[in-house]
């Protein structure tokens, strides 16, 4: 029967194993955690709120369910412009006179701009890793053509002696 390995000795200036993954579900948890707070302090005080928060959270709540990524970035992305498009809409409603009859779940724009806000998170998180290409294989292009300049005076320099390529003797 084959012991079980023990633990490497943590060596010095380098982080342990389990924090060099970088699997980001800490963040996640804590993010989630927070949310779910609030959403329950805020629905202790205003059921209406509560109720429109789980609403407008079903985008964030469809995009954690269909992504794969451990870090849940697509969630993240949509979660953020969600609660970002929220905030105001909660805060109008909290701070409401009491006789005026406003009510953010009949508010059309309200539901308009909470979802608009999770669709731009949807394309944020659609666009991004195209952009960071685009502009990587820009940057690969200029450097290729700049070494290449730098090659062809060498040559005028040196002769073709200097490029590994060899003439038939």
């Amino acid at each position: 029967m084959a012991k079980p390995k023990a633990p490497a000795a943590p060596v010095p200036g380098k982080p342990p194993a389990d924090l060099a993954k970088g699997t980001g579900k800490s963040i996640v948890w804590l993010m989630g955690g927070l949310g779910l707070f609030a959403m329950v302090a805020i629905g202790l005080g205003s059921p209406t709120l509560l109720m429109f928060m789980l609403i407008g959270f079903g985008p964030t709540f469809a995009a954690a369910a269909i992504d794969r990524d451990p870090e849940r970035h697509q969630a993240i992305a949509v979660g953020a412009m969600s609660l970002g498009a929220m905030i105001p809409m909660v805060l109008g409603q909290l701070t409401a006179r009491a006789g005026s009859g406003y009510s953010v779940l009949t508010d059309p724009f309200a539901w308009l701009v909470v979802y608009g806000a999770a669709g731009i998170g949807w394309a944020v998180h659609t666009s991004v890793p195209v952009l960071v290409v685009m502009v990587s294989d820009m940057r690969n292009d200029w450097k290729r053509k700049e070494l290449q300049k730098l090659q062809e005076s060498l040559v005028e320099e040196w002769g073709q002696e200097v490029t590994n390529k060899r003439k038939a003797a």
